[in-house]
């Protein structure tokens, strides 16, 4: 079994694929990003010029009828409705682009990683999401991975709906310790989804209570349940 592994670097075409293939898999994560944090956050001015335009719209209402208490209320309702849609959808913060993945391998190779699992929804993702790293043939380099995935292998998905009281106690997903095996696919399909890796073993101690980004994180000692397939 091979210590690290290692690919070709990333370059703007690769992230410009994922940022496209993101765009086609959680669109609302991608347009809230595009239109907030891409480079001008045009929420703003949309907001202000919401409020008004309906700020406007009611105090015309209210000089063409008389109905001047119809014009306070619609202008309490208004900025509510305004405020607290921007609020739903946009929320106190936004997930930026995924990581670009890594790859292509070269294929059958087997190389221990690390592993967080992560649910739909989670930090406003659409789809369930594996966080990889790997260690590469430069010391202290990584290769992490953000995978999502449509539907995960059903023990994985086991594993995941396991360590929901951990990953709720802890604030992140814990640290799985897994095998993983590369795969035959080509830069062209990784870039329209295909993974580059499949995990073939994992390793998880329940009773470890400390968790990290595993990004930040070496090799420390697990053992626990293994599933291999």
């Amino acid at each position: 079994m091979a210590t690290t592994l290692s690919g070709p670097s990333i370059g703007s075409a690769e992230r410009a694929a994922r940022i496209e293939l993101w765009r086609k898999q959680e669109w609302h994560g991608w347009f809230r990003w595009w239109l907030c944090a891409r480079g001008t956050d045009w929420s703003k001015p949309i907001w202000i010029a919401l409020l008004v335009l309906g700020f406007a719209g009611l105090v015309l209402y209210g000089q063409l009828t008389g109905r001047w208490f119809v014009t306070a209320g619609g202008v309490v309702g208004w900025f509510s409705f305004v405020n607290l849609s921007f609020f739903t959808y946009f929320g106190l913060s936004l997930p930026g682009p995924p990581l670009p993945v890594r790859g292509p391998f070269a294929p059958g190779l087997r190389v221990a990683a690390k592993m967080q699992l992560y649910p739909a929804g989670y930090n406003r993702r659409k789809l369930p999401r594996m966080w990889m790293v790997a260690a590469t043939e430069i010391e202290g380099e990584v290769i992490a991975m953000e995978l999502a995935v449509a539907k995960l292998d059903p023990e994985l998905h086991a594993l995941m709906e396991q360590q929901q009281q951990t990953r709720i106690q802890s604030g992140d997903a814990p640290t799985v310790d897994v095998i993983l095996e590369t795969l035959p696919v080509s830069r062209a399909e990784i870039d329209g989804g295909a993974m580059p890796v499949r995990v073939i073993a994992w390793s998880w101690d329940e009773t470890r209570t400390h968790h990290r980004r595993i990004a930040s994180t070496h090799v420390p000692e697990n053992s626990g349940r293994k599933s291999e397939g």
